[in-house]
């Protein structure tokens, strides 16, 4: 069975609070969009093996709301402190450390690192918003690969799905 990655980027973060970057949490837009791309997961048959995770705030809030349209039917996230504004590489050696059992992942976590994991996997030529965006707040995307995690790499990776909250939900 071909692996399947699959980037979540966190939803959006409330700016207005006097906390650090790390500790931000959700605004409500966030809080909805992430309950509604959970529900829209599971609606279609879209379960991850596993889920790893940045522990910052927003992406732990984002989790845990993705994870309420599961019902249960995933296990708890790995919290991973690499994955917090990780570049390309970190999330790549994360992926290599990964079980060969497990088929398709989810990784949560922030940009820029995830816009460039994207286009190193997949090319430059990729779907982009009106506005010339990649990966929005709240966007999964699937990745079929080409290879295994240990030998994951740019070579024949394809873009299966882009799901925006504006384009997928929020119309």
């Amino acid at each position: 069975m071909k692996k399947q990655l699959w980037l979540l980027r966190h939803a959006k973060s409330d700016w207005d609070q006097d906390l650090s970057d790390f500790e931000r949490p959700l605004n409500k837009r966030g809080k909805k969009d992430a309950i509604q791309m959970g529900n829209w997961m599971m609606e279609n048959k879209l379960v991850p093996d596993l889920i790893i995770s940045s522990p910052a705030e927003r992406a732990f809030q984002t989790c845990h709301y993705i994870l309420q349209g599961f019902q249960g039917q995933i296990n708890v996230p790995v919290w991973d402190k690499r994955l917090y504004l990780a570049d390309v590489d970190t999330i790549l050696s994360i992926l290599k450390e990964q079980s060969e059992n497990n088929h398709k992942i989810m990784i949560v976590g922030h940009n820029p690192g995830l816009d460039y994991l994207l286009q190193y996997l997949c090319g430059n030529n990729l779907p982009l918003t009106k506005k010339g965006k990649l990966m929005t707040t709240a966007t999964l995307a699937i990745i079929k690969l080409h290879d295994s995690w240990s030998n994951i790499g740019s070579d024949e990776n394809k873009l299966v799905q882009i799901a925006r909250p504006k384009e997928t939900f929020r119309k």
